[in-house]
């Protein structure tokens, strides 16, 4: 999921004159499907947190019968509320960094891409930002499933203490692990390509590489 990607096709016109027998060149927009990425989790977690410390302190001050109705409201939805938050936070976040009408101004400059079937303008804009939440859904969905049965698993298994390997954590050993992999997959590919054009032994490449850093 975290690699998953939903590609708008967007056509140039303008550079059929320099494509085999007119056609237009194609290209994609790529959006990710978790596009708030792990800032939801993270910021739910730590609301949540803080309403289970103070919840804590008010029942081992007595202030709070153990008893309440409305402490053992707030610790049997507390899954309920985790995903709300989540989803929240997913939608401030998309409102909020991802600007739909940058990107419909952008394909306006030249070259010029068109979404087919879809006109310039506001009617581009209004396209990509009715996907991009869609896709804040799904990827919310997608984050809760994580972080909400990861909870539930600790409670199940008695831990009393808050988990060191929890849903959040999860997440950023993945993202970061397929960040890694991409950005050595792109030097192995480029330092290919780099061989090839120059024709370049493997030592002499070793050589070049040490002498450039």
């Amino acid at each position: 999921v975290e690699m998953a990607l939903r590609k708008l096709k967007i056509n140039y016109p303008h550079k059929a004159k320099f494509s085999y027998l007119g056609k237009s060149s194609d290209s994609f927009l790529p959006l990710k499907v978790n596009l708030a990425g792990i800032i939801p989790p993270i910021f739910a977690n730590q609301v949540l947190g803080i309403a289970r410390i103070i919840f804590n302190e008010l029942l081992k001050r007595n202030e709070i019968p153990k008893n309440n109705k409305i402490a053992q409201a707030f610790y049997g939805i507390n899954p309920f509320m985790n995903f709300v938050l989540i989803l929240a936070v997913s939608y401030a976040y998309i409102d909020t960094y991802f600007r739909a009408g940058d990107i419909a101004e952008r394909l306006q400059q030249k070259p010029i891409g068109v979404i087919p079937g879809i006109r310039p303008g506001s009617n581009t804009e209004n396209y990509i930002q009715s996907i991009a939440l869609r896709l804040v859904f799904i990827g919310a969905i997608y984050i809760s499933i994580i972080s909400i049965l990861t909870h539930q698993l600790y409670v199940f298994l008695g831990f009393k203490t808050i988990p060191v390997i929890s849903g959040t954590a999860i997440l950023i050993v993945a993202t970061s692990s397929i960040d890694v992999v991409t950005k050595v997959s792109n030097q192995i590919i480029s330092e290919i390509n780099r061989n090839k054009i120059f024709k370049v032994s493997p030592n002499e490449s070793q050589h070049i590489s040490k002498k450039d850093l």
